[in-house]
């Protein structure tokens, strides 16, 4: 960091026959979003054998190699599917050993695992045994962003999955944590230029 460039952070996204492509898409957005405004994630998708795997609609996704191939992962993501929950998870999958969290990626983690949890910096200083200040720099150096701006990127991309899979609009703001519609709204214009309603019924247009 010496030279003011931040510290380059390894992402594997881990897909299997199945997956949901929005499931794989959504988190890679999110740290392509985070890279826009200053952080330096580099993105790699994995299977267990190496092999491109076909997704829930039928599209071929491709991968960068096999899990075996990676040598270190700073943050590690299961991408979803219809059956995951419903069958064990690859022992592979398990077998997958990324360094030791860092107190960063605990509150990354929680934030991306339950979005519409109150993720304050209070809090999310509490998760990580830090102080507001310690918290905020940590974000800054290693994110280029605020913990409000992560959270906020990250539910934008929560409610857009569930837009797409067909949630109303009340149903969206509810799961990615935006308190109300109107919140949601004012997110979605700020952001995306389209109201909630129109970007779920563009969307359903598009997959007609």
């Amino acid at each position: 960091m010496a030279d003011g460039k931040v510290t380059p952070r390894v992402v594997v996204i881990v897909v299997f026959d199945g997956v949901k492509l929005l499931d794989a898409a959504g988190p890679a957005e999110v740290f392509a979003e985070a890279n826009r405004f200053g952080a330096n994630y580099s993105l790699e998708f994995a299977s267990v054998d190496g092999s491109d795997v076909t997704t829930s609609i039928g599209a071929r996704f491709p991968v960068t190699g096999s899990i075996s191939s990676i040598d270190s992962a700073d943050i590690l993501v299961v991408a979803g599917g219809d059956d995951l929950l419903g069958r064990p998870i690859d022992p592979a999958l398990v077998e997958a050993d990324p360094p030791p969290e860092s107190a960063l990626r605990v509150v990354t983690d929680a934030i991306t695992t339950d979005p519409s949890a109150d993720h304050s910096v209070k809090n999310l200083a509490s998760r990580a045994s830090l102080s507001t200040r310690q918290l905020t720099r940590l974000f800054q150096s290693e994110l280029g962003m605020t913990p409000a701006r992560y959270v906020e990127l990250v539910r934008i991309e929560f409610a857009r999955a569930a837009l797409e899979s067909g949630r109303n609009v009340t149903e969206a703001a509810r799961l990615a944590g935006f308190g109300s519609t109107e919140t949601l709204r004012r997110v979605f214009l700020s952001h995306l230029s389209i109201t909630p309603k129109a970007y779920r019924d563009r969307f359903r247009t598009a997959c007609a």
